[in-house]
């Protein structure tokens, strides 16, 4: 099996995951801003405080679920690239002859 099939089944797999991650992580942000949950055995004070990291922790789930889909983006791009082709090349242009070397 060549190494190429591997990376879209792999990628299709992780970009579905990371998308359901961010969904989730939105879906559960919005409902939080609409339901605040009350926080009974806290003071009023650190109730915002844990509402604010609540809202906060679920966001850099989102983020980085967002982060991940880019990058499996960019990667399954990559890997869709054409196979290279190779052709001799002739290195006396790139590199010249060293100064001992005499032809002839």
């Amino acid at each position: 099996m060549p190494p190429g099939c591997f990376a879209p089944p792999a990628s299709h797999q992780s970009a579905a995951s990371a998308v359901a991650r961010q969904s989730i992580a939105g879906s559960l942000r919005s409902w939080v801003h609409i339901n605040p949950p009350k926080f009974q055995d806290v003071d009023a004070f650190a109730g915002d405080d844990h509402l604010f990291n609540l809202d906060r922790g679920l966001k850099i789930i989102e983020n980085r679920a967002e982060s991940l889909n880019r990058f499996i983006q960019a990667y399954r791009q990559l890997a869709q690239l054409p196979p290279p082709a190779l052709q001799p090349v002739s290195l006396h242009p790139l590199v010249g002859a060293p100064s001992y070397w005499k032809p002839g």
